[in-house]
């Protein structure tokens, strides 16, 4: 049979079309005839690609390389005065199109065919959306696919559209399009509509019973139902989801059913997060909390689209979703992403659990401050044999390894002593009174004058009360020193460091001929990772319930008795975060030096009260003297900047977090501390001394 004669419009069309696609014409017509062009000539090879044999893989591929040429941010010869490169480079490929009716119907017949073999249960359920069922899984798929490249798209749209939108550039292209060039650009493509799309709706209602499934699975989970309402199995609505949408896709019932059972899951899981404060956190429960409020979302806005075709109703979700898809195969690939989502609520746990203890480090009157005092002295005392079993240790003559080893035990010792005899360790502070102060921002009720005025107080007082722990801590190390090494003299007739090594020793300390301060704002780091070791070991201990498993341990009760196994366990979540703050200051303490000299890094780490007390012994050793030299001099001006950077570093860094883990701004931060500098202008003896004001009795 002979085919048809060509018309001669079409004849005209297949004449352009080749004309067109000749470098020379293409570089004439887009290039200003530069052959060389990169760009432009990239684009004529694409559009030479473009045949109506294209597969699924090879069209993919072909989608995504265009998606890369239209994103880019070169410009090209042909771009107007004020024309962004984006809209320069979509307005060449519609130019170049109509002139182009074969490429045109071959790009139609790809795009039909696409929509007609492609699965599209994938993009609904799982772009956008995590699809691991735990956080470390996740994590690991997320990684690998940050590092190696995509597969080739087999018929899947979730897919494909993943491939698409892998990068920040393009999906803020895609946000920036106007309505009537995404109209365009659809048109184009011939994008299916009406009951075209009947295979892609199908796929719609069997992602959403997908869904609704695995939300059931994972709201039905056992710690999820332990930080639940108690009501019997068949009243969740977890319970109830399933067979809501099942009707609603279905047709068999009202989608307000299905809305109002989403609803309820959504109140749910917001009162699940809510008892996350007293029940403990875990990365994984909160990494699925999120994972199920998203599939709230999603299957909220599927449904959504079951609204009749065409309706504005439908055509506006439709549009929503098309944007969350989107933006969604850009997260998916995002660790950072993922691990600030998942890790939100442990922050915050981990915060407030060190806010509390922060609490206690902030003085109200002036008898809470003379007893803060006191502690703090009775913290030097112990940190002066500290200073002492540091050179017992470092003359022993061991291994690196095993002299940071039994440095860290001396430390933790030394810390863990303290806080069983209810001592304080000063340079421990500023990392607490920072999340308490924090959690006061928070709680404040307002940004303006005088509703930020008590907080300014509650600065003052935690300035004073580290100012007091300092002086507590300092004042006692160096008359506790010199006793000892007296004691020294009178029983083994000598002090405890010969001259020479006190040299060094006070060369040590040096600001600007050493490695002094890098060495102590690497300990204010140090001192705020022990607090987040604390924080994190109580909330470990809630989530576990590990008090309550002592209380009730047949063992203990048995050896113990019923009461006092209660009051161990209450004894333990009490001293809980301490233990785990002070072990992991110690090993730091220690073993990082140790770990850094492995390498040829010189890092030592330097404790302010450690450090006085060290400086102490090899004044001491000079004597009267030798204390007044230029040296020791410097060495004093040394010890004080590294309890500077101790203190600043541990508390801007613990503020930073608690600020981000209570999502606080930085316009409140700037409040707070425009009126704490007004009350310092103010009444700057509140810094330094508790005002009579807060000496008064409180009301009974």
């Amino acid at each position: 049979m002979t085919a048809p004669a060509p018309t001669l419009d079409e004849l005209e069309a297949g004449a352009r079309a080749v004309d067109l696609l000749t470098p020379g014409n293409f570089a004439t017509r887009f290039a200003r005839g530069n052959l060389r062009h990169r760009d432009v000539m990239r684009l004529r090879e694409l559009l030479e690609r473009l045949s109506a044999d294209l597969g699924s893989a090879a069209f993919g591929e072909w989608l995504d390389d265009l998606v890369y040429w239209l994103t880019s941010s070169r410009r090209l010869p042909e771009q107007r005065d004020g024309e962004r490169a984006a809209e320069a480079r979509l307005r060449t490929l519609f130019e170049a199109m109509e002139y182009l009716p074969r490429q045109v119907a071959a790009l139609r017949a790809a795009v039909a065919r696409l929509f007609t073999t492609s699965r599209a249960v994938s993009l609904f359920t799982d772009v956008g959306v995590p699809s691991r069922q735990g956080f470390f899984s996740e994590m690991l798929d997320r990684l690998s696919r940050s590092v190696l490249p995509d597969p080739p798209v087999e018929d899947e749209l979730g897919e494909l559209v993943t491939r698409l939108f892998q990068r920040p550039s393009t999906v803020a292209w895609f946000e920036r399009l106007p309505p009537e060039r995404v109209a365009a650009l659809f048109e184009l493509l011939a994008v299916p509509g009406g009951s075209d799309l009947e295979p892609l709706r199908r796929d719609m209602a069997e992602a959403a019973m997908l869904l609704a499934m695995r939300l059931a699975h994972h709201g039905l989970a056992n710690d999820v139902r332990y930080r639940s309402p108690r009501v019997p199995l068949e009243q969740s609505p977890f319970h109830r989801l399933p067979e809501a949408v099942r009707a609603a896709v279905n047709g068999a019932g009202p989608g307000d059913v299905a809305r109002e059972v989403l609803a309820q899951c959504r109140a749910l899981t917001r009162e699940v997060e809510g008892s996350l404060e007293r029940t403990g956190v875990s990365v994984d429960l909160v990494y699925r909390l999120d994972l199920m409020r998203r599939q709230l979302d999603r299957l909220y806005a599927l449904l959504g689209l079951r609204a009749p075709p065409g309706g504005t109703a439908a055509e506006g979700a439709g549009q929503r979703l098309l944007l969350t898809l989107v933006r969604g195969a850009l997260r998916d690939r995002s660790v950072a992403d993922l691990f600030r989502a998942s890790t939100r609520l442990l922050a915050r746990r981990v915060v407030d659990a060190a806010a509390h203890s922060g609490g206690h480090y902030v003085t109200k009157s002036s008898k809470e401050l003379h007893q803060l005092f006191d502690s703090a002295a009775g913290g030097g005392f112990v940190t002066s044999f500290t200073a002492l079993f540091k050179f017992l240790f470092s003359w022993a003559g061991l291994a690196p390894f095993w002299q940071g080893f039994f440095f860290s035990l001396n430390y933790a010792g030394s810390f863990i002593t303290m806080q069983l005899l209810g001592f304080t360790l000063a340079s421990k502070q500023p990392s607490m009174t920072a999340a308490h102060l924090a959690r006061a921002m928070d709680e404040s009720p307002g940004d303006e004058g005088a509703a930020l005025e008590p907080l300014a107080h509650e600065v003052a007082r935690a300035f004073r009360s580290q100012l007091a722990a300092t002086l507590g801590n300092l004042t006692v190390i160096v008359p506790t020193v010199v006793a000892i090494d007296f004691a020294l003299r009178f029983f083994f007739g000598r002090p405890l460091l010969e001259a020479d090594y006190a040299d060094q020793v006070v060369a040590g300390y040096h600001p600007f001929l050493t490695g002094l301060l890098p060495g102590a704002a690497a300990t204010g780091v140090a001192l705020w990772l022990a607090s987040i070791a604390a924080g994190t070991l109580e909330n470990w201990a809630v989530y576990r319930r590990l008090p309550q498993a002592l209380a009730s341990h047949s063992g203990l009760r048995a050896v113990l008795g019923p009461e006092r196994a209660r009051r161990l366990s209450l004894w333990l979540l009490k001293h809980v975060a301490g233990f785990g703050g002070n072990v992991a200051l110690a090993g730091q303490m220690g073993l990082v030096p140790a770990l850094a000299g492995f390498f040829g890094v010189p890092l030592q780490l330097h404790h302010v009260s450690v450090a006085t007390g060290q400086l102490a012994f090899a004044g001491s050793a000079r004597g009267s003297d030798g204390v007044l030299l230029a040296d020791f001099g410097w060495a004093c001006l040394g010890i004080a900047l590294v309890g500077f950077l101790n203190f600043t570093v541990s508390f801007t860094l613990a503020l930073a977090v608690a600020l981000r883990s209570r999502e606080a701004g930085t316009v409140k931060l700037f409040a707070v501390a425009r009126a704490v500098l007004t009350l310092l202008w103010r009444r700057p003896a509140d810094f330094f001394r508790t005002p009579a004001g807060d000496d008064a009795p409180e009301p009974s």
